[in-house]
C-alpha cells in the first residue's frame, strides 16, 4: 500500500477515533495531500516561519524559559535593556571561563557553587542561548527570534 492511502485512510477514521484532534489530524492530511501545504509537519503547524523543526522549537521553547526565569530571579530589579545587557555580558563570561570545563557534563556538578552559575550551566547545556543582547530582549519581550537563523552551536547531551 502507498503512503498516500495510508494517510487518506488515517484522514478518513482520525475524526471518529480521535475527537477534535481527528478532525484537525484529518484536515492536516488532506491539505498535504490537495498540495496545499508543501510539508506534512507545515500542514499540522509543526514548523513556524523559517523552517525551525519540532526539535529545535522544543529546544528554544525550554531556553526561552530558562532565559526569563534568569532575569526574574537574578536580575528582576533592571529594565528589560539593562537585564539583556547583563545577561549578554555574564552568558558570555560563564561560557568563556567555566563552561570549557563542564559542558561535557550531563548535569551540574555539585562543586559549582551558587544558584547563579547552576542556572548559567542549565542555560546553556539548553543550547541554543544567543551571544548578543538584541536578542535576548527580544526573547525577554517574548518576540520570536528566528530559530533557523541563529547559528549557535550546541554542546548538550
Amino acid at each position: 500500500m502507498m503512503a498516500a492511502d495510508r494517510l487518506r485512510r488515517l484522514a478518513a477514521a482520525a475524526p471518529q477515533a480521535l475527537g477534535d484532534d481527528g478532525v484537525w489530524l484529518a484536515a492536516a492530511i488532506e491539505a498535504r495531500l490537495a498540495g496545499r501545504a508543501r510539508t506534512l509537519d507545515a500542514a499540522l503547524a509543526l514548523t513556524r516561519r523559517g523552517g525551525a523543526s519540532p526539535a529545535v522549537q522544543a529546544r528554544n521553547d525550554r531556553r526561552d524559559a530558562l532565559l526569563r526565569t534568569y532575569a526574574a530571579t537574578f536580575l528582576g530589579e533592571l529594565a528589560p535593556a539593562r537585564q539583556a545587557s547583563a545577561m549578554s555580558l555574564e552568558i558570555a563570561e560563564f561560557r568563556s571561563r567555566v563552561w570549557p570545563r563542564l559542558r561535557d557534563l550531563a548535569a551540574c556538578p555539585p562543586h559549582v557553587i551558587g544558584a547563579r552559575q547552576r542556572a548559567l550551566f542549565d542555560l546553556l547545556k539548553a543550547g541554543g542561548v544567543p551571544d548578543s543582547a538584541r536578542q535576548l530582549r527580544r526573547i525577554l519581550a517574548g518576540r520570536d527570534i528566528q530559530s533557523a537563523r541563529l547559528n549557535v552551536p550546541t554542546r548538550a547531551a
